[in-house]
């Protein structure tokens, strides 16, 4: 069995993400399936009260060591982290933290999802995996998507063609402005640092909580 297709099973097999120490239900059957999936949305335990928290506008999160934080390339981003690759071929991945920068949770989603092209050439929407769970109180969309990625997506940006690459977002609503968090890298990357991103993601808390 080859090592590509062991890949592709692991991806096609991946059934969780472990928020705030909860293994919570992400239902995949194939990466050709529906975008929306059923699953269920189990209360998220808080963090630790001793947790190093930092501050992204309105929200509280817990931000793993490990990510190394960088000053944002665009006045648009709350924040900016490099997610260092395990592997010397791959690329670090990037997480950028944004805020009311206008559009539904589904134009942004559709906006994302149109950075990246199908080896098949179908359509990259119907091979997200999205789902909604609840994290502290706050509606949280979490996407899921693997392509060739074409580019960030700014007016100006020049156009790139990176294969094998892996967007995981998470969109917050519940305060006054929702917020974003993108995630994009080589899927070897982002692959290795998605539990931690499920991790931080479950440890969001509104600063007035």
């Amino acid at each position: 069995m080859s090592h590509l297709y062991m890949s592709e099973q692991k991806l096609l097999t991946y059934g969780a993400i472990l928020i705030g120490g909860a293994a919570l239900a992400w239902m995949v059957a194939s990466l050709s399936g529906p975008g929306e999936t059923s699953a269920p949305n189990p209360s998220l335990p808080s963090p630790p009260n001793d947790a190093q928290r930092t501050q992204f506008g309105g929200l509280l999160a817990v931000v793993d060591p490990n990510w190394i934080r960088e000053t944002p390339s665009s006045s648009m981003r709350l924040a900016q982290f490099r997610l260092p690759s395990q592997d010397e071929e791959a690329e670090d991945a990037e997480l950028a933290v944004f805020s009311g920068i206008g559009g539904s949770v589904q134009e942004n989603l559709d906006r994302w999802f149109g950075q990246f092209k199908q080896p098949d050439g179908s359509d990259s929407k119907s091979k997200a995996r999205v789902q909604t769970f609840n994290v502290g109180g706050m509606n949280t969309t979490i996407a899921d998507l693997t392509g060739t990625f074409t580019g960030g997506g700014m007016p100006m940006s020049q156009p790139v063609e990176k294969p094998e690459f892996r967007l995981l977002a998470a969109i917050v609503e519940g305060t006054a402005e929702p917020y974003y968090f993108k995630l994009v890298g080589p899927r070897i990357t982002v692959e290795h640092w998605a539990e931690t991103f499920g991790r931080f993601i479950g440890t969001l808390r509104s600063d007035s909580r």
